[in-house]
């Protein structure tokens, strides 16, 4: 099973790597569990179903949607919402692009600009 990754490839599901999202949830929050690793495991179990019998292609978004209803269902409303704020926070920085300081502009001119490329150019 893969799943289109926001820059267009794709990547083997990976049930580890939904635990971990929700781990870092789980620990922005007051929310007290007797093992938090085997709530975030049991919800990247969940996932992992859905995405089992989805049927159509899987991208990054639908499974975070998917972790964000997991956790709702589950009654873990603070921990949704610190996983909800995650994710808007790392879309402003996706969308903000790169920006440097002067003196981060003048080592990438000096060290590892080729020729007249633009900085996204040379990304």
């Amino acid at each position: 099973m893969k799943i289109k990754k926001r820059e267009g490839y794709f990547e083997k599901f990976d049930s580890f790597k939904v635990s971990q999202a929700v781990m870092k949830a789980l620990e922005e929050t007051d929310e007290v569990l007797q093992n938090k690793w085997g709530k975030a495991n049991e919800i990247a179990k969940k996932v992992e179903q859905r995405a089992i019998t989805f049927g159509g292609v899987l991208h990054v978004e639908l499974i975070q949607d998917w972790i964000e209803d997991e956790l709702m269902e589950s009654d873990l409303k603070k921990t949704a919402k610190a996983f909800i704020k995650y994710r808007q926070k790392r879309t402003e920085i996706r969308n903000a692009g790169w920006q440097m300081d002067d003196l981060q502009r003048a080592i990438w001119e000096k060290k590892y600009r080729n020729g007249n490329e633009s900085f996204d150019q040379w990304i």
